[in-house]
């Protein structure tokens, strides 16, 4: 634990893209509605020493077999759009071959280790297992050992971060030559493999205590860099800071435009503390930083946020991750220069808000005058999550509950649910929202469906809450709502809006989601929800209609996913 008052504010890497908007302009970019390039970056996850090595998923030994990989998110460090895959060579290969008839297939799990028989793995609650390339030829380039190979997937993987990612290979056709792919040893069974003598349709393989050396590379989505665990009071103090922060581009490991940062509680939050701040984003050739903060930019800084007031919310647990809103620019990071996040803050109006941080010499400079130019070494990087645009934004809570008040068929009723602006943390044209379906669906028609959103003035709702916190109310979707019975537990139910909704990313938000009559097909087909919360999610549930008072109210809160153009 630091004692010091060390204050840093990192908010940090975004990505830059290949054709940058005309309106971001060169180093840095700026606001505008123009459709953003999508950010893209690169997770390794390599837990432990090389240790092993796998040869069947990818060699000649064998015309038949099925492999499982399990990733822990906590090691993933990230969600978003998997776009490809790759895998580390454990030994060289000299001349590129083929594996013909390769599917691979991604699912998230509930599960903490896998189970020698492959079915037990999947589908038992995270959503479903999902074909993502399907008998396919893949090419395994000529390569060194420690390097690693690209397999691009026919259809990217929406992948949430939350769960555990399960990974399966499998081919029936053996392969023109053979290498072996880095493996680490662990203490759970992350490997499931059936090599010579196996089939790709063999129901049970052997579990091992060891994990594939893999990559995960995404296309949009939030990219999570907690680099330590001690404890610092940040910018969010009880006094005025200044605080300029250096991200290197190999911790980044990524490029493209920002539309979202968090940073990590170190302990529980207390109070409601709000703040007003602004924060510069630039480019910076240094490996450490100078105590001059115009010297330590090699270009123009980018202010994305302008004198804006933020609150932290109370009853945040230790190790969540709280969004600061970004809502007056575009930075576009570059991806090879190193990244500078500067904040400067006002005094908190109640608690300190505590964040993660690892010492890093020379990393950070501070000062107790926002309107100083010259300021204070400082050894320490914050923990932060970067959101590359191309991704949804995702709520996600235990998702223990169900609701069936989001899709009644026996009567016409509706369930608001309040979203807070540091669960979101990302403006824009919201054009889509999934509710994450509770159980496996059944097939279902709801003429009457409706879906309300507005922007929210109160931090929870109330029974005699009414249309006066329920601002710039607008009908988004009205019509039949048809759910198909092929969804998985775990799986989004999705809603295109009719009418996209204008969301300024910096209040709180009301989505209303009902029946305004009793004509829907079946009843049974559920949204997930938290577990009762009244610290954490105090009044975020309410029952009644849009535009009028609630007829009760709940401390939960819905698991949901916005799809937010930029």
């Amino acid at each position: 634990m630091n004692n010091k008052h060390r204050f840093i504010s990192i908010i940090v890497s975004l990505l830059a893209i290949a054709g940058l908007l005309a309106s971001c302009g060169g180093g840095g970019g700026g606001g505008g509605s123009s459709a953003l390039a999508t950010g893209t970056f690169t997770k390794t996850i390599a837990v432990g020493a090389l240790s092993s090595a796998f040869g069947y998923p990818f060699g000649s030994g064998a015309t038949g077999t099925r492999n499982m990989f399990m990733l822990l998110a906590s090691d993933i460090k990230g969600s978003g759009n998997v776009r490809s895959l790759r895998f580390r060579y454990q030994t060289d290969v000299a001349t590129a071959y083929s594996c013909p008839n390769v599917t691979i297939k991604l699912g998230a799990t509930t599960l903490s280790a896998l189970s020698a028989t492959y079915d037990n793995n999947v589908n038992q609650g995270a959503g479903s297992f999902t074909t993502v390339l399907n008998d396919a030829a893949v090419t395994i380039p000529a390569g060194t050992s420690g390097e690693y190979f690209n397999i691009e997937l026919a259809t990217p993987f929406e992948y949430n971060g939350k769960d555990n990612l399960v990974v399966e290979q499998t081919r029936t056709s053996a392969c023109a030559g053979d290498v072996n792919i880095g493996a680490t040893t662990v203490a759970y069974n992350a490997t499931v493999l059936v090599g010579v003598g196996g089939t790709s349709t063999t129901v049970t393989g052997t579990a091992y205590t060891s994990s594939a050396f893999m990559q995960l590379v995404f296309a949009g989505g939030d990219n999570k860099l907690p680099l330590g665990t001690y404890q610092l009071a940040s910018p969010f103090y009880s006094s005025p800071f200044k605080f300029q922060s250096l991200y290197l581009a190999s911790e980044i490991n990524g490029s493209g435009p920002v539309t979202g940062i968090a940073l990590q509680t170190s302990g529980a939050t207390f109070g409601t503390n709000t703040y007003t701040y602004t924060l510069k984003l630039g480019h910076s050739q240094l490996a450490v930083l100078g105590t001059n903060y115009a010297d330590n930019y090699s270009d123009s800084p980018v202010t994305v946020a302008n004198g804006v007031t933020f609150t932290i919310p109370n009853g945040l647990p230790d190790g969540d991750w709280f969004w600061i809103p970004i809502p007056d620019g575009v930075f576009n990071y570059n991806g090879t220069d190193n990244l500078i996040v500067e904040i400067s803050t006002t005094a908190s109006s109640g608690q300190v808000t505590y964040v993660r941080e690892l010492p890093t010499a020379n990393r950070g400079v501070f000062v107790n005058d926002p309107a100083a130019t010259d300021g204070t070494a400082e050894n320490a990087a914050l923990n932060i999550t970067l959101r590359f645009n191309g991704g949804r934004v995702n709520v996600l809570t235990d998702s223990t509950t169900a609701d069936g008040g989001l899709i009644f068929s026996t009567t016409a009723n509706g369930v608001a649910s309040l979203f807070r602006a540091s669960e979101l943390g990302t403006g824009g044209t919201i054009t889509s929202i999934a509710c994450r379906s509770f159980t496996d669906s059944v097939v279902g028609n709801y003429p009457s469906f409706k879906i309300v959103i507005g922007h929210a003035t109160v931090d929870r709702l109330t029974a005699v809450s009414s249309a006066t916190d329920f601002v710039s109310q607008q009908v988004a979707y009205s019509g039949n709502l048809m759910i198909p019975a092929t969804l998985k537990k775990g799986d989004w139910i999705d809603i295109p809006l009719s009418a996209p909704f204008a969301y300024d990313g910096k209040r709180n938000l009301i989505i209303w989601q009902g029946s305004t009559a009793s004509d829907g097909s079946i009843f049974g087909n559920n949204c997930s929800f938290s577990s009762f919360d009244t610290v954490r999610y105090p009044g975020h549930m309410a029952d009644g209609v849009p535009g009028d008072r609630f007829s009760s109210t709940a401390p939960k809160k819905e698991d949901i996913s916005l799809t937010i153009a930029k």
